[in-house]
């Protein structure tokens, strides 16, 4: 353990150097300094930035201080208990189209704006949130709860503590219709509504679903 932390502080006390260096380039443009190096300098912080530090696992965030512009978020999904789930999350500038992979168990550097936020589960379930906010670190901004119900073949809900405009629901159905429930109250598992029929499913094949933000539980029925 002491080995892996002292790795992780040599690879920030790296990249904080390479920080330094870049800023000091912009605020000495008058200064004559070899051209070539530029790019080169560049180009390693941006790899050691995407690429080694969001792999550290969880750790790195408490060493490195990052430019103003970027934190490193906490990329948390866990099950209605606070356990970790296993996803796959992509992180995706609308605008850009850049995207930034992590799992759900890892932080990942990201700038402050908006994000499509894509979380690929184990099961096949994928979540995509449309115009996500995200501005702080926030641990654990997603919760999914993959919940049992008896009228049901299938069931999931999920809660994020994110602003956002709409979501996608990807599924590989196991039921032969789908309802949800719009008024869903997480933590209590109760329906403050009632169930609404969606769409006709046929087992074993994909079906894709969009709505506006908002408190859902959804259910595959026979």
């Amino acid at each position: 353990m002491q080995e892996k932390k002292a790795e992780l502080e040599e690879l920030v006390s790296d990249v904080r150097d390479l920080i330094k260096k870049y800023a000091s380039s912009k605020e000495e443009e008058k200064e004559e300094k070899p051209w070539f190096l530029m790019p080169v300098l560049g180009a390693m912080m941006v790899i050691t930035l995407i690429f080694i530090v969001p792999r550290s696992g969880g750790v790195i965030g408490s060493f490195i201080k990052l430019p103003g512009e970027y934190f490193v978020f906490s990329a948390g999904v866990t099950d209605i208990s606070g356990i970790p789930l296993n996803a796959q999350l992509s992180f995706i500038d609308p605008d850009s189209g850049v995207v930034r992979n992590t799992k759900s168990v890892y932080d990942v550097i990201l700038s402050r704006g908006i994000y499509d936020i894509v979380a690929v589960f184990d099961s096949g379930l994928i979540i995509k949130m449309n115009k996500a906010e995200i501005n702080s670190t926030v641990g654990n901004f997603m919760k999914v709860d993959f919940l049992l119900n008896e009228d049901a073949v299938r069931s999931y809900a999920f809660s994020t503590n994110l602003e956002y405009d709409n979501f996608m629901i990807t599924g590989i159905a196991m039921g032969n219709n789908l309802k949800q429930c719009p008024d869903w109250d997480f933590y209590n598992r109760t329906c403050n509504s009632e169930f609404e029929w969606v769409m006709k499913l046929t087992p074993g094949q994909g079906y894709n679903l969009r709505a506006p933000a908002g408190n859902y539980s959804f259910i595959e029925v026979s």
